[in-house]
């Protein structure tokens, strides 16, 4: 009967599928928004551009001339010349640019957004494989504590001339199996946990999860409608914003600048004071630069065109993986309910009505669709992270 209890807990260990969201999910969103370093260096770029967004933005600076000229005649005497100047550009250059700054500053923005999600996306990428490995770590150790009440049971039938030497190993070679599956499971939850700390930083928490959460069945409706809010997807908009506004300001400079100063000369027995002003004559700076920006502006339509077909096309191919593991996983689960669970194969073999061959065939055969169980739902929860990631 021992056995027997050993065999319900382990089938009970896995009946509950979806609860709500686990503490330690949410510790550990927490820990990689405080402390993963490429989030960390997105913030500061962003800062960087704000910064370098305010330069630009003024007028040139204002120009000051000095001349002396010596006469060649006492007549005349020496003449000394003073100019202050300062020059402008046309007012809606300044507008312009003004606006382009304000532009870049926003596609920084979305910049960061994106590298904040596709950062949070991976932590619970790992954080769905960190519960697999546990799931799986509770069942081998389950199926460890099995083969041992199983190896205990055929020892003593072996003592007492029951069985032979030959049926006797087939137990020991199912503990060496598990055992070695066991410590190749235990270095790889080794290598998720490293992978974890170096995401999350210093802070990371400890998973120990064995469930995941509920997820949204209906889930395709919103992440096409959310999808457009995708922060990398608007960085590219942006950019099309930018091309626009950088073709306003090449047209806004092609307009004359203007100089305005004052002018002071000097004479012997004269002064002279008044006013400077000047006008440049737009004439070959900017040839050909608004048909460059036009061009630009359409390569830009197009990569973002692009760049929405291909996020629809990927929401359509993980929707498509989501529904598949959905059913794979239920059908899975439900075939599992309806087969002869461990409990009931140990019943038989101790009663005789199976053999022990028989016994651990199907005991293989029922751990092996439930280790497809728990691929199939860790594949599931990962293909729900990657439609789920808009709402990061």
């Amino acid at each position: 009967m021992k056995m027997t209890k050993y065999f319900l807990t382990a089938t009970l260990v896995l009946t509950s599928l979806h609860v709500i969201p686990q503490v330690s999910l949410d510790s550990l969103l927490s820990a990689v928004l405080q402390n993963n370093r490429g989030i960390i260096g997105s913030v500061q770029y962003l800062e960087n551009k704000r910064i370098a967004s305010r330069t630009n933005l003024y007028p040139e600076n204002p120009e000051l001339e000095f001349g002396h000229m010596w006469s060649s005649t006492s007549e005349v005497g020496n003449r000394t010349d003073f100019i202050l100047s300062q020059t402008f550009d046309f007012p809606g250059v300044y507008v312009n640019r003004s606006k382009l700054s304000k532009a870049g500053v926003e596609k920084a923005s979305q910049t960061v957004q994106g590298v904040r999600q596709e950062t949070l996306l991976g932590a619970k990428q790992l954080w769905v494989e960190k519960v697999y490995l546990n799931r799986k770590r509770n069942v081998l150790r389950k199926r460890m504590e099995q083969a041992e009440a199983v190896d205990n049971y055929l020892q003593k039938q072996f003592e007492n001339g029951e069985i032979s030497k030959l049926r006797y190993n087939k137990a020991l070679l199912l503990k060496a199996s598990l055992r070695a599956e066991l410590e190749l499971l235990e270095a790889e939850s080794a290598a998720i946990d490293t992978e974890i700390s170096r995401v999350a930083g210093v802070s990371a928490p400890e998973i120990k999860d064995t469930l995941y959460y509920t997820t949204d069945r209906a889930i395709l409706d919103s992440v096409l409608a959310i999808s457009t809010a995708d922060p990398l997807y608007l960085a590219v908009k942006q950019e099309m914003e930018m091309l626009n506004l950088q073709k306003q300001l090449i047209r806004s400079s092609s307009m004359p600048k203007l100089k305005t100063g004052y002018y002071s000369e000097s004479l012997p027995n004269l002064q002279m004071r008044g006013v400077l002003v000047g006008l440049s004559i737009p004439l070959w700076e900017n040839v050909n630069k608004v048909k460059a920006a036009e061009a630009a502006i359409i390569s830009a339509e197009l990569a973002a065109d692009k760049y929405r077909s291909d996020q629809v096309s990927g929401i359509m191919q993980t929707y498509i993986r989501y529904k598949s593991y959905q059913k794979q996983s239920a059908g899975l689960a439900l075939a599992l309910e309806l087969s002869n669970d461990p409990a009931l194969l140990n019943l038989a073999m101790e009663s005789g009505e199976i053999s022990m061959v028989e016994f651990f065939y199907e005991t293989d055969l029922y751990y092996r669709v439930l280790g497809e169980l728990l691929v199939a739902e860790k594949e599931l929860y990962l293909a729900e992270s990657e439609l789920t990631k808009y709402k990061l």
